[in-house]
């Protein structure tokens, strides 16, 4: 017979030994990948301990069977209440073994998917790593290439600079060689335009070159011309003009005697001509110049007389009045003061 206390203990026995090791439990861990390694190597462990006890869970149970061979009325209940246990065991167990082998099918799976999947991004990383080597490779190659070009078109720019810089010189030589025939060519000409001998036969174009050279200031040459003309057309309605041209420009070249004389020569053979007032204005200033002041305020005054409304008389008050003189003879004299040079066109 077998003692209630000896079932409850064997009982307890293949529960402890041989059912408890196998009921799986939870593992947390923050790698999904070690959590199924460690799993798969708990379970594979707890199966080989499995194998390992399966004998003496065999001899258990023939021991049940054999000490329910001459049981009494109570131990017979135990004895077939230990045997619908173990046979729940056994049918605990070879679910929990399916279950297992459902769930290691699954992770194997699982495994090889994260496996395979690892592999192709491993593969998809080393090409994109060949590409960006070669990318670079490239990059480099081109960045060499072009800073040999850009180094070329430097060199080509200094060359040109150096062209357009000596061009420039000989633009700025050919220039001044052009500013320095022009300026000959002019001056060749204005000395063949100062010869009155080709003008001599016209004398209205040796009059005009005259009063030309007059207004450009070229005095000495206004003065041949003048006199040109007047020793070859003597007589014209011009001559009197010829002639105070010749005046006035002894007069701005400060040749003041030789001035007086020509004023004389033109009042004393043009007396009523219509450049005498004139040429009378203008003996008083010479005169004033000459530092004869009496005669040149007395000749102002005559002015004023002749022709006391006519610009040469406006003159004449205006330079008396800076002179301190009266317009008229009735007042006295001032110091001397040299008369401003003032002139009226040809």
């Amino acid at each position: 017979m077998i003692d209630p206390h000896n079932a409850t203990i064997y009982q307890n026995f293949i529960y402890e030994t041989m059912l408890k090791p196998y009921t799986p439990s939870i593992v947390v861990k923050t790698n999904p990948l070690v959590t199924i390694a460690a799993s798969q190597r708990l379970v594979r462990g707890r199966i080989i301990t499995m194998h390992q006890y399966k004998p003496w869970l065999l001899t258990a149970i023939f021991l049940l069977i054999l000490g329910a061979t001459s049981p009494s009325g109570a131990d017979k209940d135990l004895i077939i209440k230990l045997q619908g246990e173990v046979l729940v065991l056994q049918r605990q167990l070879r679910d929990l073994q399916e279950s297992f082998d459902k769930w290691q099918g699954q992770s194997t799976q699982s495994l090889q998917k994260i496996s395979d999947n690892t592999n192709s991004t491993a593969r998809e990383i080393s090409t994109i790593g060949d590409s960006l080597k070669t990318v670079q490779s490239s990059q480099t190659a081109n960045l060499t290439g072009a800073t040999t070009q850009l180094q070329k078109i430097s060199e080509q720019l200094a060359r040109h600079n150096q062209n357009f810089s000596s061009i420039s010189q000989q633009i700025t030589s050919l220039r001044e060689s052009i500013q320095e025939y022009q300026q000959r060519s002019e001056r060749e000409r204005s000395e063949k335009s100062l010869d009155p001998s080709l003008l001599i036969n016209n004398p209205d174009n040796l009059f005009a070159a005259g009063s030309a050279q007059f207004k450009k200031g070229n005095y000495e040459s206004a003065i041949i011309y003048f006199k040109t003309y007047l020793e070859s057309h003597n007589q014209t309605p011009e001559s009197d003009d010829a002639l105070f041209g010749i005046a006035e420009s002894y007069f701005s070249l400060g040749k003041y005697n030789e001035a007086l004389r020509e004023y004389d020569r033109l009042l004393s053979e043009y007396p009523r001509g219509d450049r005498a007032l004139q040429a009378s204005l203008k003996k008083g200033f010479t005169l004033l110049h000459l530092e004869r002041r009496s005669e040149g305020v007395d000749l102002l005054r005559s002015v004023i007389a002749q022709s006391p409304n006519s610009q040469e008389a406006s003159l004449a008050k205006d330079e008396l009045n800076r002179l301190g003189e009266a317009t008229s003879s009735s007042s006295s004299l001032s110091p001397s003061t040299p008369p401003q040079n003032r002139q009226r066109p040809l």
